[in-house]
Formats: C-alpha cells, structure tokens, sequence
C-alpha cells in the first residue's frame, strides 16, 4: 500500500473553485469557460507539481432537487468515487500510484447541481521563487532542489507546445471537450538531456537551461521535469548515446505553464519591457497583483464597471455568479475561520462599453466620518449604504448595544464607499473603470501596470487587522503603463547591447566593429527588436565557439588529472600492497604459533580421558542420568500444577459468562416488558411488538460490535506489547554491540598514548640532542671568524704580508743591532 496523502490547502481551494465554476456554467469537464486545462489552472493557483484530476457531475432529474443530506451528500461522493475506479483510459485515477504524495477535493451542491473534483500531487521538488511566468528570446532557465536527493534526482526536461484554446462555452464544453484531457501534446518544443542538468547530488539543487531552436510562437508552454531513481546511474558527467527519455520508471515531478501571449511582441522591445520586471521582494500576494497588473496591460481593455459592491465574511469571500473580483488574500486568512476578509465584487457593462442607457463607474472614493457626525459626500458622488467598519458579523453588535446604552454618539469611525457614474459612450465622459483589484499588502505598496493604488482608511484596516489596499484601472491606462515600460526596456536592452558589444568588440572585429552598428536612439520597437535578433545570433555563434574550445580544454585538462590521480591511484595501491603483504607473513606466523598450539592441547586433553579411571567415567553417566530424570519430573510436576490453574480460572471464567448472560437476559426482559408497557404519549397506543423486536436487534448488532471492538483491542494491545519487546530487544542487542566496539576503541586508544609516550620521550631526545648541536654549531661559527668574509680574507692576507715584512725587517734590525754591540765592545776593549 502507498503511504497516506497529505490535503493540499492551495490545490483544495482551486478545486473548491472548478467545482463551483462548472456548477455554475451547468458543464462537467476537465477544461474551463477560459479553456484552460488542469495543469494549467492549478499552476495559475500557486501549485507547481504535477497533478492528475478528476472531475464528477450529477443533476436532479428533470430539474428536480438532489438530495443534499449529510447521507445523501455521502452517496454523492460514493458514486463519484465509483465512477472513477470503473473508468478505463487516461481518466483513470491512480489511487495506489506511489508517487503521489498530496491530494485536493473540491466539491460543490446546491439545489439540483452537484460537482466532484479530485486532485492527486506528485510533490517530489521544490522549485525556485525565481521560475519565470513568461519566455523571452529563446533561452529560460529553472532551478529548484530534489526533496528527498537519496532516492531520486533530475533525469530529463521535456517542453510541450499548446496552441492557445480561447473562450468555451458551456455546449462546447459538455459536447466536445467532456473525455479525459491528454497530460502532453504532440509538439515537443525543446528537450534537455542528463548531462546539460547541473545537479548536486548532496543538497539536492538543480539548474535546467532550457533553449528553443528558435524563437517561440504565441501559446502555452508545458514544463515537465521528470526525476528517476538509482542517481549514480544518470548520466551527468558525459553524454550518453541511446539513452531513452522519460522512460521507464520515472517521475514527473512539475506541471510549470510558461506563456508566450504574442509572437510580435515576444521579439519586440515590449516583451523585452516585461522580461526586464523582476519582482523579487515583498509578500507572495504583492507579487502576484503586480504580476497580474503587467500582464493584464498587454491585453486590450475588458468592459467598463456598472457596479461595485463591498462583500466581507470569514475565510474565503465568493461573490455571487453575475459578478466578479480580484482578491489577493494570504492563504492563511483564507482557510482561517475566525479571520475575516474584505472585497469588491464588481459587475461589467453588458454591452461592452458602447452606447446605451447604462452608467459606469469612472472614480471611487472612501469617506469617514466620527460617530456622531454625518459622513460628508463629494460632489457628484453617490454614495453606498454599507459601513466598511461594521461589516463583520460580531463586529457591531457589541459596539450598537453600547451606542443605545450611551445615548448614541461615540469616537468610533465609519466608513463608507462613494462612486462617481458617467453615461457610457457621451463624448465628454472620462475614462471609466475597467478593473478592481483588492490586496492585502505591506505599507507603500503599488500595483503598478495603469492601477492607482490606495489604502483604505486606518479604522477600516483596523477592522480588519490588516493594511488593505484598493486598487482601480481606467480605460487606456494598461496601454500607457505598458507603453512606458517597454520604452524603458528598450532603452535598457540598447545600453545593453551598446555594452556588451564594446566588451565583445574584440571577438566581432574580423566581422564589423562597434562603430558599424550605430545604435539609433530613434529607431522603431521593430528594427530594435530586429537588430537585437541578429546581434543575439552572431553573439550566439561565437558563444558557442567559445564554449567548443573552453570545452576541449576542459577535457584535456580533465585527461591529465585524470592521468595524475591514475598514477597516484597506482602509487597508493603499492603502498597497500606491500603493507598488506607484511601484514599478512606476521599473520602466518601469529597462526603457526596458534595452530601449535591449540594441537599442544588437544595432545594434553586426549592423554588426560585415556589415562582416567573406568569407575570415574561411570559414576559421571550416572550423575548425568540421574539429573535427567530429575529435571523431567519438575517438568511433569510444574505441568500438572499450570494445569489444575488453567482448569480453575476456565470453570471461573464459565461461571461468570453464565452469570454476565443472566444478568444480560434479564436485563433484556426487563426492557421488553417497559416497552410492552410503554404508551405513545400523543396517540396513548403500546408500542408495537415489531419495533420493540427493531430494538432489540439493534441492541444486540451494538453489543456483537462492541465484543469484536474489544477483541480488536486486545489483539492491537498484544502486538504493540510484542512490537515494543522486539524494538527494546534489538535496542539492547545493538547497545551491546556498541559497547563492545567502545571496548575495542579503548584497547586501541590505549596502545596510542602508549605509542604517544614513547613518541614524546623520543622528541625530548631529539630536543636534547638539538640543544647540544645547536650548542656545538655556535662553538664552530665563533671559531670560524672571517672565512665566510672575502674582504676579511683579504685584509687578513695585507695584515699577513705586512707582519712577515716587518718581522724579516725585525730580523734585519737585530743582526745589525748584534754587529753593533759586537764593534762598541771591540772598541771598549782596545
């Protein structure tokens, strides 16, 4: 069995939404009065999975009310469900397939209109804030992260082309488009392979560049991104040939809807306005009005407002079928049911904003006033009977009762609505009113996109315990925002151009320069557009050079490391082998010495049984014999004692079955005859025999239900009591375990610090020994003097000759010194 499925708040209330739309429309269909299909309507509503739907409808016969009962309700959806499971073809719901993993249910019955919806999710990833609503140019990229990265991983993109469907109406929608929708169409537009996916496979983040052959033509594009198990098998690093997508066993894991509304405008300098939008900050209902607005700009005016009408009430506000709103609401406030919310419904002109007699709305206003004080009115203004403070049920009935108590009067604020109306088609009329927007958002929000944007008074807002903003569009002032803004965007795209072609100039100069391209200020949206065309494709050729050489020096590149890590690879495993082989020989010689061992006493056990005595061995088999025999008499003993206990609590237990029945018999007698005796208290009638038997069968349907609950009970009791002792078992046994390798761990800590002790007494060695080389090497550079110094070498050669000259003249000086003495002696003596 697949695992239970998770209720998805979002798709739960667009499928609430199709129910009640196709009540309404009086059709049953996957398809709605826009043409939109499943996927496309739940991605519009915030969902990104893939789903598969299932719709049911049922009307009463011949106009006749169906049976709306909380049983009848049941059948309803019974027979929905049936339905579903009898059904053959893609319509088929896939209740058991394990890749769903979160379910929507829509349903909607009034009167003689019932209308079934199920949706079953596929939520495998989760994409990125970023993904892009609209395709510009011929590249888009989608990014997001695997949930679950373990078992499954990116395996293919595939883009689907779809034609816009327009506008069905009812007949269409029950004759022709009643079957079961296809989940793709015939027309692939682009493919991305495995290996062009940039995936992590430890955190699960994925990027897809998706890139059409050309530039995509008006329609729906439909992102599926399929994910597959076994991740080390895809193909990420290197292409492989024959390779068969989606395949088998895959996932598709996205339902992403990428519009392209106008070819002209997609290559046009407007689209390019669009794309250069990024709305990254602010809450998740700013970004989708403002998205709203600027799409919404691009298309042609709908028909003028006639009226407006305040609504209020808890969690999500529905307006009646004739009319319309805009509500951007945080899906908390929606699903609350404490939390009340308010909107404008608004009602269009029937004839389309031509002449006639009919009035539109051209301004809107919010006036307040003090409690006691008339609420002041602008001129040419009506204004509505609705105070906006006071629209919540429990918001004013407290405060009126205090009003009445009081007197009247009070600081309290009111607020009411004011609406200024025009002739639809006078020539002097002022641009009316074609759309309302209301959104709750931060302070300083703007919509933007021909909206005016203003927040509703502080004692409103109060009331509602959020800023609320209302915003309002007039004829012509979508054209002018869009206008504005895509005059920025080609503005923007030409400083672009101009940058990237200086930056680029080196690689364009074999064809033309910067100077021979001569970007106009004053060319037309299309020659912009043309000529970004064509400098995108020559920017693309040469990309794509670019990337065929950074390519083969990346595989060269990747070819040496490879080849280094190869030859290190080798060098490891040497190392390996010829530790493994030391390891091994002192194995063997570890099992020599056990072997001999263990054969030593063998020898030694063998000689002890052959020399024992014959009376030994006997007086052993007896006392062994005699144990036996005295282990099955306790056997015997116990088992005749657990069955005289088990016989006692059997007879007990009879005894009290017997006792319970007839306490229960009587019990049962004692209410048949205050039946017998009990009187209709209108008509004074006994109560008839066959209802009193009605009764008591029932009586007796709830006791054998009761006993098989019980019984059920116990039996849950006995295995979770059995579950538990395996899991503390195992537990135990693995907690054994544990302390068994935290022993092993000890040991060879244990020989570490043995092995760091004698580490650390040889470094002292060795420092000692330092010391003295260090002491000896100081010895030997003092008595080195200037042998390292050539000019001291040099002087001490000078100082050498100098001191030899003077001792040869020393030596001179004292023979003559002696040949003096000698002749001042002889000359002394005559």
């Amino acid at each position: 069995m697949p695992p239970p499925l998770t209720s998805d708040p979002t798709v739960t209330l667009a499928a609430d939404a199709h129910a009640a739309a196709m009540a309404s429309g009086k059709y049953t269909s996957h398809w709605n009065e826009q043409g939109e299909q499943p996927y496309q309507r739940y991605y519009l509503a915030g969902c990104n999975d893939h789903v598969t739907e299932n719709v049911y409808g049922q009307v009463g016969a011949e106009g006749a009310p169906l049976d709306l009962s909380p049983e009848g309700t049941a059948a309803l959806i019974k027979a929905a469900q049936n339905q579903f499971s009898n059904t053959e073809g893609d319509d088929m719901p896939k209740h058991l397939d394990k890749d769903h993993t979160h379910v929507g249910i829509g349903v909607f019955a009034e009167n003689n209109a019932f209308r079934y919806v199920e949706v079953y999710i596929d939520r495998h990833i989760d994409m990125s804030e970023k993904t892009p609503a609209n395709i510009v140019g011929s590249d888009v990229t989608l990014s997001g992260t695997v949930l679950d990265p373990s078992k499954l991983g990116p395996y293919c993109c595939i883009v689907y082309y779809e034609t816009p469907q327009g506008a069905l109406d009812a007949s269409a929608l029950n004759d022709d488009f009643s079957g079961p929708y296809f989940d793709y169409s015939d027309n692939q537009a682009a493919l991305v392979w495995p290996w062009e996916i940039s995936y992590n496979k430890e955190d699960g983040n994925f990027t897809i560049p998706v890139s059409f052959s050309t530039v995509p033509e008006a329609g729906n594009y439909y992102v599926k991104v399929f994910l597959k198990g076994d991740v080390e098998r895809i193909p990420y690093e290197e292409k492989e040939e024959g390779l068969e997508v989606p395949g088998p066993n895959v996932t598709c894991a996205t339902s992403i809807v990428l519009t392209v509304t106008d070819k002209t405008v997609d290559s046009s300098a407007d689209h390019l306005a669009l794309s250069t939008l990024h709305i990254e900050s602010g809450t998740i209902e700013e970004r989708q009005a403002i998205s709203t607005a600027v799409i919404s700009s691009q298309q042609p005016d709908p028909s003028p407002i006639t009226e407006i009408v305040p609504l209020a009430g808890v969690g999500l506000v529905v307006p009646e079928s004739t009319f319309e709103h805009n509500l951007f609401v945080p899906v908390e406030r929606q699903e609350s049911g404490t939390i009340g919310n308010l909107t404008l419904s608004f009602k269009r002109s029937v004839g389309g904003g031509g002449e006639g007699d009919e009035l539109g709305i051209s301004d809107v206003r919010f006036v307040t006033a003090a409690g006691g004080e008339e609420v002041p009115v602008p001129a040419g203004f009506t204004i509505t009977n609705v105070d906006l403070c006071k629209m919540l049920p429990d918001a004013s009935a407290g405060e009126d009762e205090e009003k009445k108590e009081g007197g009247g009067g009070g600081d309290d604020v009111k607020c009411f609505m004011a609406v200024r109306k025009e002739q639809i088609g006078d020539e002097d009329c002022p641009p009316l009113i074609v759309d309302v927007a209301v959104v709750y958002a931060e302070a300083g929000f703007e919509m933007g996109g021909g909206y005016v944007t203003v927040e509703l008074p502080k004692a409103v807002c109060e009331a509602f315990s959020s800023p609320i903003f209302v915003c309002t569009k007039v004829q012509g002032a979508g054209k002018e925002a869009a206008d504005k803004l895509a005059e920025e965007a080609a503005a923007k795209a030409e400083g672009k151009i101009a940058g990237q072609l200086a930056e680029d100039g080196s690689m364009m100069s074999e064809e033309k320069s910067v100077e021979e391209i001569n970007l106009e200020t004053d060319l037309t949206k299309d020659e912009v557009s043309k000529r970004m065309l064509d400098l995108e494709d020559e920017r693309a050729l040469r990309m794509a050079e670019q990337a065929e050489r950074d390519e083969e020096e990346a595989q060269e590149q990747a070819e040496q490391q490879m080849l280094k890590g190869l030859q290190q690879s080798i060098e490891n495993l040497e190392r390996e082998r010829n530790l493994l082989t030391k390891e091994h020989s002192e194995l063997q010689r570890k099992l020599a010495a056990h072997l001999a061992s263990q054969k030593r006493r063998e020898n030694t056990e063998r000689n002890e049984k052959e020399n024992m005595a014959a009376h030994e061995m006997e007086k052993q088999y007896n006392d062994t014999l005699t144990a036996i025999v005295l282990g099955e008499e306790k056997l015997n003993n116990q088992k005749s004692e657990y069955d005289k206990i088990a016989i006692d609590l059997q007879t007990r237990l009879d005894e009290k079955e017997c006792k319970a029945n007839e306490i229960s018999q009587a019990f049962r007698d004692f209410k048949r005859e205050i039946s017998r005796h009990s009187e209709n208290s209108r008509t004074g009638k006994p109560m008839p025999k066959k209802v009193i038997a009605q009764f008591e069968q029932a009586e007796i349907k709830k006791d054998e239900e009761a006993e098989r609950v019980r019984l059920k009970n116990i039996n849950l009791k006995m295995t979770k009591n059995t579950t538990t002792v395996q899991v503390l078992t195992h537990i135990k046994e693995k907690l054994q375990a544990v302390q068994a390798d935290n022993g092993v761990t000890r040991s060879k800590l244990g020989s570490l610090d043995g092995q760091l002790s004698g580490s650390r007494d040889r470094l002292t060695k060795l420092k000692r020994e330092r010391e003295l080389i260090r002491a000896s090497n100081v010895i030997l550079k003092q008595k080195q003097g200037f042998a390292n110094s050539s000019l001291l070498v040099v002087d001490f050669d000078t100082r050498k000759q100098k001191l030899m000259a003077a001792k040869a003249q020393l030596a001179e000086l004292m023979e003559r010194h002696a040949i003096l003495e000698d002749t001042i002696q002889a000359a002394s003596g005559l």
